[in-house]
């Protein structure tokens, strides 16, 4: 993964159980590569268990500067 696409590779932890299916596709030579990456494991989804709006004014909280 480190060779097609370091950037997503940065992200992929070895504790997360990463399974990734690698394809060929293309007409001529060299080939497109598309890739899918699977966990084997659960993930938890931070935003999920405490959704807030932070785009409401009262929210959002002063800078220093404004606060002076």
């Amino acid at each position: 993964m480190r060779t097609i696409n370091p950037t997503e590779a940065k992200y992929i932890d070895p504790a997360a159980g990463v399974r990734i299916r690698f394809r060929l596709a293309g007409e001529r030579f060299p080939p497109t590569i598309y890739y899918k990456i699977f966990t084997n494991r659960p993930i938890q989804d931070i935003c999920a268990n405490a959704p807030r709006d932070y785009t409401r004014p009262y929210l959002r909280l002063k800078s220093a500067v404004d606060s002076n």
